[in-house]
């Protein structure tokens, strides 16, 4: 996880022993923002070239989650499976799960 000078500056500000009441607090940075979200790219990038193989992109994995708060990782994660899953409605269309029900 990272930890910005501006982030740094508030947890001490707030005289509180608990940091992560800090951090849920500050914003990232201008600089935190493009580095996460170019580990994203990367990560993305590898994971398209790749069939969606994790095992072939754990460097980008592990950059991704360096860069990217917890909560950013787990909402860009959803958002690629989203992203995909309405790329293949798009192409495929709807394809019901369960026959309908006849009464």
């Amino acid at each position: 996880m990272f930890l910005s000078i501006q982030t740094q500056k508030f947890h001490n500000e707030l005289h509180t022993d608990n940091p992560v009441t800090a951090i849920a607090m500050a914003a990232p940075t201008k600089d935190e923002r493009e580095k996460c979200w170019n580990a994203r790219d990367s990560l993305w990038k590898c994971l398209d070239e790749n069939n969606d193989d994790e095992s072939k992109c754990t460097k980008f994995r592990k950059a991704f989650q360096k860069h990217c708060s917890k909560q950013w990782t787990k909402y860009f994660d959803r958002r690629r499976a989203y992203l995909k899953y309405e790329a293949k409605l798009k192409t495929d269309g709807y394809d019901p799960v369960d026959e309908p029900r006849q009464t």
